[in-house]
């Protein structure tokens, strides 16, 4: 299933893998969407920041200090790191 936010060309991606061949396939469409969603002006992220899955994707729209300030901000607001662990906002 994909959805997300309209007014700004960001998907969500709702996969459920099998097995790890699987795993791998949805991964590469994954990346695939979300490369042709970068070249139409969408985003990797939206306002609510990144979570553990699509981390990984986040250079492919922001660059290292970018994503640097991102952390930093999501240190100040949450020093223990209790808040979605794991999260980088």
């Amino acid at each position: 299933m994909i959805y997300g936010h309209a007014g700004n060309g960001h998907p969500h991606q709702n996969f459920i893998a099998r097995d790890a061949r699987e795993l791998t396939t949805i991964e590469e469409v994954v990346e695939q969407t979300l490369r042709h969603v970068l070249s139409l002006g969408g985003t990797v992220a939206a306002e609510h920041g990144i979570g553990k899955i699509k981390r990984r994707w986040l250079p492919l729209q922001m660059n290292p200090l970018q994503i640097s300030m991102m952390t930093a901000v999501k240190r100040e607001l949450d020093p223990l790191g209790i808040l979605a662990p794991g999260n980088i906002l």
